[in-house]
C-alpha cells in the first residue's frame, strides 16, 4: 500500500507539473461579452497603467523648486537604470510640441476644424471694418516676440477666422492639469513636482511590478539620506501601485493569518488525539486532493489561474471534515474496518452532494469560478478517495482518549433538549427572514482594494482642489483608427451638447483635431455651402482692400484664398499623420484588430448618474469606470448567485432522497440548510455586512459544509433508529471539532488589513456558526418529534402523507377551539332556553366537531350490539383500550349525551377546564370521588356517563379494574353497565397524527347487575367485565390480522429504517404475496422458530398473522438481528436472537423454518449444521425449508429492475429460476437420516418449487 501511495503520490504530481498558472487577475472581471469586452480594452490601453511620482514637501516651510527639480534629476537618472523590461518610458518634462507645424496644419486644413457653432461669428469676422482693424493688429504684433509666428500664420488666415481652433488646442493644453514651470510639470498650486513612469507591463502583472515598484521605493529611500534633500519627500500613485500594494498587504496577512491559524489548529488537534503525527495526517488528504486535482484539470485545461489556487483554503476546510471523522470515529471504536464501514455512507453521500455544487460552479457566467468549479470537485474526489482507502493504513493503534474530555462533553450535550436554543432558533428564523431581503451586493470593487495612507495622501495631494468633479475616462474603440475617431467624435458631440444645456463639464480628447471620413465630409459640405463662390469673390474684394491699406500685396493672401475654396476632399494626408502623432501618442492604442482612444470628461458628482447613464448609450464607447463595471458585475454575479443556490439545493435534495429513500428524511436533513441560509443572509442583512465578487464564492463552500453536517447527523440519527446504536455523540465530537477547525481557519483572517480578507472571515464567521447551530439543533428536533418521541411512546412514526393529512385537522381544531370557547362564553349569558338546553347545544357541536376531525384524521368503524340502535343509551358507559386523542373524540363523537369522567393522568380534551366543567366533564384524581348526586342528575336528563377507566392491553388481554363507586352506581340507579371498547387497527396508538388504520369502536351488550353484596358485585363485575373486554380484544384482532393490516404493520415498523431494507420489505411482500403461502403451511398455534431470520419480516408477518404463536427468529448477522430486534410495534409473540446451537441453542420448535438454507450449500458436509437445526422440532412437528429472494438487498434490487430485460434472455432466466429451486432429493437423503419424512405435494406446483415441507416420524 506504502508503494501504491508514492507511485500514485508521484504519477499525479508529475501530471499536475504540466499545468501552467495564470496571474491575470483581471480574468475575475471576465463573465460575458461586455465584461470581456471592458477586459479587452484596459488590456489595450496602457494610460491607465502610469505611474504619477510627486515629489511634495515635507515639512510646512516648504522648499525651493530648484530642490524639487533637482530630486526629479536625481530620481530620473536612477529611474534609467531599471530594466526595460519594467519601464516603458519616463516622462519629467513636456515633449517638444511642434506647435508652429500643428498651427499650420490646421489653417492649411481649416474647413475639417471648424465645427457648426463656429459659423455663427463669421459675418462679424469677415465684415471690412472688422478684417482691417484685424490686420492693422497683427501688422503691429510683427515687431513682438510673436512676430514670428504670426509671420508664417498670417497668409493662412488674415482675418482671424481660425481663432475658435486655436482657442481649443489652447484648452487642450490647459485640461492636462498641471503646470510647467522651467520645463518641469507641476501641480496647479505650484507645490509639487510630478513626473510619469509608464511600466512596460499592465497592472495586473503584479509578480513584475513589485520588482519596478521595490526599485523605486529604494531610490527614494536612497535620496531622502542626501542633506540637500531633507526636506523634500517623494510618493507615488497610480492602477500599478494599487495593484502592488494589494499583492503585498494579502502576502503579508496570509502569512500572519497561515502562522496563527496552523498554530491553533496544531494545538487543537494534538490536544484531541495527543499523538505528534495527527495534523500531518489530517492535512495530508487534502494535500493529495489538491494535487489529483491539479492533474485531472491538466488532462483537460492548460491553465490555470492563480486565485483558484488562492481559494483553495475553502477546499480544506471541506476536506479536512473527512478525516477529523475517520479519527474522532477510530476514538471510540478499536475495529478500523467497522469505522470505514459506519463512515462510507455519509461521507460519500456528503462529497457527492458537495462535488455537484462545485460542479454548478461551471455552468456560472464567471470563467474564473470555472477553475474554482474544477478545481473543488477534483480535489474533493482525491479527498474522498485518500481518507477511505490510504489513511486507514496511516493512522495505526489508537490509544488514549480525548484529552481533558472537554470535546466528549460537548458531543453529549443535547442541544435538541435545549428550550433556549430550539425558542432561539425559532424566533429568530423569521426575524432573518424579514432582514434576509435587505442584503445587498457591494458592487464598488474599491472596497475590496487595500488603500495605503500613503496612496490616500498621494492621492488627495494630486487631485488638489478638484473635489467637486469626478474624472471620468471614456475609451472609444473600433476594430481600426476610423471606428475609434468616429466614436471619440461622438462623445466629443456629447460633451458639446451638455455644455451648452448648462453643465460645468471639461471635455479632454483628440475629438477636436483628429476627425472622422464621414463627419470630415459633413463639415467639408458646410464650409462649402457657407463660402459660395459669390461670397469669395465679395470677401477677396474686401480683403485686399484692407490689405492694401494695411501695406500687404494683393497675392499676400493667395493661400487662404485657396483654403475658403475647399479643393481638397478631406484633410491632407501629411498633415493628418502629424496629428495623429502628436494628439494620439499618449491616448490612442493602435492594434491589429482594436483601436482605443481615450478621452476625459470632468463632471460635475452631482450629475454623473445622468452622464453615465447618457454615455452607456453612445456606440463602441465604453466608460473606464469602476462604476459601470460594478453594475455588470453587481447583476451578473446575482444571476450566478441564484442559479448556484437553486441547482444546487435542487441538487443536494435530489440526492438525499435517492440516499434515504424517503421525502421525509430528506426534507429533516434539507431544511436545516435552508434555515441556516435564512440566519446567514438575515445576520448579514441585519450588520450591513453586504456580499461582494470575493466571499460570494463562500456560498458553495458554506453550502458544502453544511450539507456534510446534516448528512453526518442524519447518519447517526438513523443508526440509532435503525439499530439502537448511539452513533450521535461520535459524529457530533466529528462535526464540533470540523466546526472548530474551520472557524479557526477563516475567523483568524478577521485580523487581516485587507478588506476582501475581512469580509471572507466575517461571511465565514457567520455561515459556520450558523449551519453548526442549526444542524444541530433542528435536525435531531426533527427527527425527534417525528420519528423517535412517537415511537418511544409507542406512537407510530409521522411520515409526509400523515403530516399532510393532519395540517387541515389542526386548523380545524383551532377553529373549532375558538368557535366552542365564543359558544362557552355566549351560551350561560344567553340562557334563551335555560342551562340544560345550552349546554346540550355545547355538546352537540362538540360531538359534529369530533366528527369532523376524525374524518381528517383517520377512519372509523362504530359496531353496535344493536345495530338498529345506534348510539349510547343513557346509563354508565366503561370505555377500556386506547386512550389516545383519537380515542377521546370517538367517544365524543357517539353523540351529544355522552359526559366523559376519566383520572385526571389520562387523555383530556383540548378545551379549558372551565368549557370542560360547563360541558359536564370531569377529570378527578379518583374515580371513587365521583359525586353521586350530579351522577345520578345526568342519568336522569338522559345523559350517557362514559368512565374512562381501561387500561392498555396486555399480552392475554385488557387489564381493568372497576371500582367499588361503579357498582354503587349501578346498583343504585338500577342501571346497566354498558361495555365499549376501543381497537387501534394496529395495535399502536398514533397520538393526535392522521392514519390510515382503522379504529373500531365497538358497544357491546349492556350488563345487568345481580343482587349482591357490595364486595361480590364489585369482584364479579370486574371478572365480568375483564373477561368480556379480553374476549372481545382478541376476536377483533383476529379479525384485523388480515394480510392487508399485517403488511401495514411491518410496513410500518420498518419505515425510516434505510432504503434498502424498505426496498427489499415491500420486495419481499410483493413476490411472496405477503408470505400468505407460508403463512398455511404453518400451525396456527405453538412455537415457531425461522432461522435466517434475516430482518425479520417473515417472523413478523408470522406472529401477526396469529396472536397465539409464539415466533422466535434467528439471525447470525449482526447488524440485521439488530435491526430486527429495534422495531417498535413488534407482536408481542415475536423474539429475536442471535447466536444459535453453542451459545445460544434453539427453542423447542412444533414448526420449524429453515430460511435460505441454499445460502450455505447443501450437501453431506452441512449434515452436521442441518442436524443442529432440525432436533429442536418435536415428534410430529413440521420442518419449513424455504428459500426467499430476499437475502442479498442489492442482489434482490438488482434482479428486480433488470428483470424486465431478463424476458429477452429466456436462457438466463430460466437458469436463474433453477438456482431458487431447493434441491428436493440432496436434502430429501439427509432429512430422513434425521427422521424426517416428506409431505406429499412437496413438488405439486412450480409456486412450490422453493419451499419443501417435512414431518417428524411419530416417536
Amino acid at each position: 500500500m506504502w508503494v501504491v501511495l508514492l507511485l500514485g503520490f508521484g504519477l499525479l504530481a508529475a501530471m499536475a507539473s504540466r499545468i501552467s498558472f495564470e496571474e491575470d487577475i483581471s480574468r475575475m472581471l471576465q463573465m460575458d461579452s461586455k465584461t470581456r469586452e471592458y477586459r479587452k480594452l484596459i488590456q489595450n490601453t496602457h494610460l491607465v497603467d502610469k505611474l504619477v511620482i510627486c515629489i511634495s514637501d515635507h515639512s510646512p516651510s516648504g522648499s525651493p523648486a530648484e530642490v524639487k527639480m533637482a530630486y526629479c534629476d536625481s530620481l530620473v537618472g536612477r529611474l534609467k537604470t531599471i530594466d526595460t523590461s519594467l519601464i516603458r518610458k519616463i516622462t519629467h518634462t513636456p515633449d517638444n510640441f511642434p506647435y508652429f507645424d500643428v498651427y499650420e496644419a490646421l489653417l492649411r486644413n481649416l474647413p475639417f476644424f471648424m465645427e457648426e457653432k463656429d459659423y455663427a461669428g463669421f459675418d462679424s469676422v469677415f465684415n471690412p471694418d472688422n478684417m482691417q482693424r484685424h490686420l492693422i493688429q497683427k501688422t503691429k504684433q510683427l515687431s513682438s516676440l510673436t512676430g514670428i509666428m504670426i509671420q508664417r500664420t498670417l497668409p493662412l488666415d488674415p482675418v482671424g477666422i481660425s481663432d475658435p481652433v486655436t482657442l481649443r488646442l489652447r484648452k487642450l493644453g490647459d485640461a492636462t492639469g498641471y503646470e510647467i514651470i522651467n520645463g518641469y510639470f507641476f501641480t496647479k498650486d505650484r507645490k509639487n513636482l510630478v513626473l510619469f513612469v509608464e511600466p512596460a507591463n499592465p497592472a495586473n502583472e503584479t509578480g513584475k511590478n513589485t520588482r519596478l515598484i521595490r526599485a523605486i521605493e529604494g531610490f527614494i529611500e536612497e535620496l531622502s539620506q542626501h542633506e540637500s534633500f531633507s526636506d523634500t519627500e517623494c510618493s507615488y500613485y497610480g492602477a500599478t501601485a494599487m495593484s502592488v500594494g494589494n499583492a503585498r498587504q494579502i502576502q503579508r496577512d496570509t502569512i500572519i493569518t497561515l502562522g496563527v491559524m496552523c498554530f491553533v489548529l496544531i494545538l487543537l488537534i494534538t490536544s484531541v488525539f495527543r499523538r505528534k503525527r495527527t495534523p500531518f495526517i489530517i492535512f495530508l488528504p487534502v494535500a493529495f486532493g489538491l494535487v489529483f486535482s491539479l492533474a485531472c484539470i491538466s488532462l483537460i485545461e492548460k491553465n490555470i489561474s492563480l486565485i483558484a489556487i488562492g481559494a483553495t483554503s475553502v477546499l480544506l476546510a471541506i476536506a479536512v471534515n473527512y478525516p477529523i471523522h475517520i479519527l474522532t470515529h477510530r476514538l471510540q471504536e478499536n475495529n478500523l474496518r467497522k469505522v470505514i464501514g459506519d463512515l462510507v455512507e455519509p461521507m460519500t453521500i456528503g462529497s457527492a452532494t458537495t462535488i455537484g455544487g462545485f460542479i454548478c460552479l461551471l455552468f456560472v457566467k464567471a470563467e474564473i469560478l470555472h477553475d474554482f468549479g474544477l478545481l473543488g470537485a477534483f480535489g474533493l474526489i482525491g479527498a474522498v478517495i485518500f481518507s477511505l482507502v490510504f489513511m486507514p493504513h496511516l493512522i495505526g493503534r489508537q490509544e488514549g482518549n480525548v484529552s481533558g474530555r472537554w470535546l466528549e462533553r460537548t458531543s453529549n450535550i443535547r442541544f435538541e433538549s435545549n428550550p433556549f436554543l430550539i425558542w432561539t432558533v425559532i424566533l429568530l428564523t423569521p426575524v432573518f427572514l424579514y432582514f434576509s431581503q435587505f442584503i445587498q451586493f457591494d458592487s464598488d470593487l474599491m472596497h475590496l482594494n487595500y488603500v495605503s495612507p500613503q496612496l490616500e495622501k498621494t492621492e488627495k495631494i494630486l487631485r488638489g482642489n478638484e473635489t467637486r468633479k469626478h474624472p471620468v475616462y471614456v475609451i472609444s474603440y473600433g476594430k481600426n483608427f476610423e471606428g475609434a475617431v468616429a466614436s471619440a467624435g461622438n462623445i466629443k458631440r456629447l460633451s458639446d451638447s451638455l455644455s451648452r444645456s448648462g453643465l460645468d463639464i471639461r471635455y479632454t480628447g483628440v475629438g477636436d483635431f483628429l476627425i472622422s471620413e464621414k463627419e470630415q465630409k459633413i463639415r467639408l459640405n458646410r464650409w462649402r455651402n457657407y463660402f459660395t463662390k459669390e461670397k469669395i469673390a465679395e470677401i477677396q474684394t474686401n480683403l485686399i482692400a484692407s490689405g492694401n491699406s494695411a501695406g500687404f500685396k494683393e497675392s499676400a493672401f493667395r493661400n487662404f484664398y485657396t483654403t475658403l475654396s475647399a479643393p481638397s476632399e478631406s484633410i491632407e494626408s501629411v498633415d493628418y499623420e502629424l496629428l495623429k502623432n502628436v494628439f494620439g501618442k499618449e491616448t490612442v492604442s493602435v492594434n491589429k484588430d482594436l483601436t482605443t482612444i481615450v478621452s476625459v470628461m470632468s463632471i460635475p458628482a452631482g450629475s454623473r448618474p445622468e452622464i453615465e447613464k447618457l454615455l452607456g448609450f453612445q456606440p463602441d464607447a465604453r466608460m473606464l469606470d469602476n462604476k459601470y463595471l460594478s453594475s455588470q458585475l453587481a447583476a451578473i454575479i446575482t444571476d450566478d448567485f441564484n442559479f448556484i443556490a437553486l441547482f444546487t439545493s435542487l441538487l443536494v435534495f435530489v440526492a438525499l432522497l435517492l440516499t434515504y429513500g424517503r421525502i421525509e428524511l430528506a426534507l429533516a436533513a434539507f431544511l436545516p440548510m435552508v434555515v441556516s441560509w435564512i440566519w446567514i443572509l438575515g445576520l448579514m442583512g441585519l450588520f450591513n455586512i453586504q456580499f461582494n465578487i470575493v466571499n460570494i464564492i463562500l456560498s458553495t463552500f458554506i453550502f458544502g459544509l453544511g450539507d456534510d453536517y446534516c448528512i453526518f447527523t442524519m447518519d447517526g440519527l438513523l443508526q440509532g433508529y435503525r439499530n439502537n446504536k448511539k452513533q450521535l455523540p461520535v459524529i457530533r465530537m466529528g462535526i464540533v471539532l470540523s466546526g472548530l477547525t474551520a472557524f479557526i481557519g477563516f475567523g483568524v483572517m478577521i485580523i487581516a488589513r485587507h478588506p476582501a480578507l475581512q469580509s471572507i472571515a466575517l461571511v465565514s464567521v457567520i455561515g459556520i456558526s450558523s449551519v453548526l447551530v442549526i444542524s444541530q439543533v433542528l435536525i435531531p428536533l426533527i427527527f425527534n418529534t417525528f420519528v423517535t418521541k412517537p415511537v418511544s411512546k409507542g406512537y407510530t412514526p409521522v411520515t409526509l402523507a400523515a403530516f399532510i393529512r393532519t395540517i387541515p385537522a389542526y386548523i380545524l381544531a383551532g377553529v373549532f377551539l375558538l368557535i366552542l370557547s365564543f359558544a362557552g362564553f355566549i351560551l350561560p349569558v344567553i340562557n334563551i332556553s335555560g342551562k340544560r338546553h345550552g349546554r346540550r347545544l355545547f355538546n352537540l357541536m362538540l360531538a359534529k366537531a369530533a366528527s369532523i376531525l376524525l374524518f381528517f384524521l383517520r377512519p372509523v368503524r362504530r359496531i353496535y350490539a344493536d345495530p338498529g340502535n345506534q348510539g349510547l343509551p343513557a346509563g354508565i358507559a366503561v370505555v377500556a383500550g386506547e386512550h389516545s386523542f383519537t380515542g377521546m373524540l370517538a367517544v365524543l363523537s357517539l353523540g351529544p349525551s355522552v359526559i366523559i369522567y376519566a383520572d385526571k393522568n389520562r387523555q383530556k380534551l383540548p378545551l379549558p377546564c372551565f368549557l370542560s366543567r360547563w360541558a359536564g366533564h370531569c377529570y378527578t384524581a379518583d374515580i371513587d370521588d365521583l359525586n353521586i348526586d350530579i351522577i345520578q342528575h345526568s342519568i336522569s336528563v338522559g345523559q350517557t356517563v362514559v368512565i374512562m377507566t381501561g387500561y392498555p392491553a396486555t399480552a392475554d388481554g385488557i387489564e381493568i379494574s372497576v371500582t367499588p363507586r361503579i357498582a354503587e352506581l349501578a346498583r343504585k340507579f338500577n342501571m346497566d353497565i354498558i361495555p365499549v371498547l376501543i381497537h387501534n387497527g394496529s395495535n399502536c396508538p398514533v397520538g393526535f397524527t392522521a392514519t390510515t388504520d382503522i379504529l373500531t369502536i365497538k358497544v357491546l351488550e349492556s350488563l345487568r347487575l345481580p343482587e349482591l353484596s357490595d364486595r361480590t358485585v364489585n369482584d364479579r363485575l370486574s371478572e365480568t367485565l375483564l373477561q368480556l373486554y379480553s374476549n372481545e380484544m382478541h376476536r377483533l384482532t383476529e379479525d384485523l390480522a388480515t394480510p392487508g393490516n399485517c403488511k401495514k404493520r411491518l410496513i410500518s415498523s420498518y419505515i425510516f429504517k434505510g432504503p434498502g431494507i424498505e426496498r427489499a420489505m415491500r420486495s419481499v411482500l410483493k413476490t411472496e404475496n405477503n408470505f400468505g403461502a407460508i403463512n398455511a403451511l404453518v400451525p396456527a398455534r405453538g412455537n415457531v422458530v425461522v432461522t435466517g431470520s434475516g430482518y425479520g419480516f417473515l417472523p413478523f408477518m408470522l406472529a401477526c398473522y396469529s396472536p397465539h404463536r409464539v415466533v422466535t427468529g434467528y439471525e447470525a448477522d449482526a447488524e440485521k438481528h439488530e435491526i430486527a430486534v429495534n422495531g417498535y410495534n413488534r407482536p408481542a409473540n415475536l423474539f429475536f436472537r442471535h447466536e444459535i446451537i453453542e451459545k445460544d441453542p434453539l427453542v423447542p420448535a412444533r414448526c420449524l423454518i429453515l430460511c435460505n438454507l441454499l445460502n450455505a450449500g447443501i450437501g453431506q458436509d452441512k449434515y452436521p449444521l442441518i442436524d443442529g437445526y432440525v432436533s429442536t422440532v418435536g415428534p410430529e412437528g413440521t420442518l419449513i425449508i424455504y428459500n426467499t429472494l430476499s437475502g442479498n438487498i442489492r442482489q434482490n434490487l438488482l434482479f428486480h429492475m433488470l428483470s424486465p430485460l431478463l424476458q429477452l434472455f429466456p436462457e438466463y432466466a430460466r437458469k436463474r429460476s433453477e438456482q431458487c429451486k431447493l434441491p428436493t432429493a440432496e436434502l430429501a437423503a439427509i432429512l430422513e437420516k434425521l427422521g424426517f419424512v416428506p409431505v406429499p405435494g412437496n413438488q405439486e406446483s412450480e409456486k412450490t418449487e422453493r419451499i419443501l415441507i417435512y414431518k417428524r416420524k411419530p416417536v
